[in-house]
């Protein structure tokens, strides 16, 4: 049967991870595979010396590009280790071990581990010590360079972290470390220019499981930070329609979802082009900035459009906190639900003589310093986009509770049916910040 195989052949079905809907049986081809890992090669986005680190689960469609790169195109391999064989599961904190250890040259990441590389260092950066001092002026100086404030002093500064900075890479992704790859969800600028200060570069990448998998990416030396990059070769068809969701055709685009003809009928046009549901902009040097997702976008009770991924990206920014999900639809105004980093929370223990984190979080200071959060992050916003109130949840999203899919997505859905009540008593509540009970 092997000798009946062509590239037209089904290789795989991977489902979509149902963020905003029903799963998906997408149906790749083997021809759709063999396609992009061609035109990841024409990106110069690896090559036959590459070493990668695969950290993602591997039923994934961005990190089973990642594999077939090594299992085809010759490209080293490594993974972490498994600390519970029982349920073949990977310890984060082990996980990380492993890749500070490693002697790989690129990390294929999605945006929410890079989130928790940046708390971590921040985290250590806060500690009343000479090491938490050096870093945190460290952090300074990398922050000043990265945008673009050049005065004697900071180029000092600069130039004086430059060891510790080139430490931090190191103790992060090991001694041949050249650059992340990331993908799987929109990665927050700010984020990426944390990284660039510490001369890490994030080449910010886009694609879908329906387009097998990778459409765009930054290149290695030519980073565009607020975009996804170029598409990755010629063969691959981009064009926005009337409301400016994006739109592909190509050699890697799948065949359909299986068994659905109705909702493959709707994605797929009848010229071939695949509807991704998301919309963006094309800049003047060709890269592709994704502006958010038209299932995703918000649209009030007064008829204004919201792209909720900006501002729960502002949200979340602070050190208090681990997720953020903006609420409005069909609402005067909007109001969002904020999980806390509790680790964070952990460190404060002793500063705030509380017994545990529940009770900090309760804090008249902790309240106050996150309302004054929501009045810097509203003072950024457009009057229809601010928001009102936050409710503080005892604890953040995850896989294990259902909120967050395997590659750390939020799924939206669920957590809108979860916390119904409380959304509706957050709408009563005359307070800007609440803590749930």
């Amino acid at each position: 049967c092997y000798e009946s195989l062509n590239q037209n052949s089904l290789a795989s079905i991977v489902y979509t991870s149902g963020t905003t809907g029903p799963q998906k049986g997408v149906m790749q081809t083997h021809g759709n595979h063999l396609a992009n890992i061609r035109q990841a090669r024409e990106a110069a986005l690896y090559n036959t010396d590459s070493s990668l680190f695969i950290l993602l689960p591997l039923a994934h469609s961005f990190e089973k590009l990642m594999a077939y790169l090594g299992f085809i195109a010759g490209v080293h391999l490594q993974f972490p280790s498994i600390s519970d064989r029982s349920a073949s599961r990977a310890n984060q904190r082990r996980t990380l071990l492993d890749l500070s250890q490693s002697s790989c040259s690129i990390v294929p990441l999605v945006p929410r581990i890079l989130e928790k590389m940046k708390e971590g260092i921040e985290q250590q950066a806060s500690k009343k010590s000479i090491k938490g001092y050096l870093l945190k002026m460290t952090l300074l100086a990398a922050a000043r360079n990265a945008s673009g404030q050049i005065s004697v002093l900071n180029k000092i500064l600069f130039l004086a972290s430059t060891p510790l900075r080139t430490a931090i890479k190191r103790k992060l992704f090991g001694n041949l470390f050249q650059y992340v790859i990331c993908g799987g969800a929109k990665l927050a600028p700010e984020i990426n220019s944390f990284f660039a200060g510490l001369n890490i570069e994030v080449l910010e990448g886009y694609g879908l499981t329906e387009t097998c998998v990778a459409t765009n990416c930054n290149r290695p030396g030519e980073n565009r930070i607020g975009t996804v990059g170029p598409v990755l070769a010629n063969d691959i068809e981009l064009k926005f329609a009337e409301d400016g969701e994006i739109l592909f055709r190509g050699p890697n685009v799948a065949l359909g979802y299986r068994n659905q003809p109705t909702a493959t009928k709707k994605a797929w046009d009848t010229e071939g082009w695949f509807h991704t549901g998301d919309l963006g902009i094309m800049g003047a040097d060709g890269c592709l900035s994704i502006s958010g997702r038209k299932k995703e976008i918000l649209v009030t009770s007064g008829g204004k459009k919201i792209s909720p991924d900006r501002i729960e990206g502002l949200l979340k920014a602070h050190e208090f906190l681990s997720q953020a999900l903006l609420v409005g639809e069909s609402r005067s105004y909007c109001v969002a639900l904020v999980t806390p980093n509790r680790e964070h929370f952990q460190s404060l223990l002793g500063r705030f003589g509380s017994a545990d984190v529940d009770e900090l979080m309760r804090h008249a200071e902790i309240i106050n310093q996150l309302s004054l959060h929501l009045d810097q992050i509203n003072s950024k916003l457009a009057s229809f986009e601010t928001i009102k109130k936050i409710l503080l949840l005892k604890h953040d999203f995850s896989v294990e509770n259902g909120f967050l899919t395997p590659t750390l997505k939020m799924r939206r859905g669920p957590i809108l049916k979860r916390f119904h009540a409380e959304i509706e008593q957050l709408y009563n509540s005359s307070d800007k910040v609440l803590v749930e009970e």
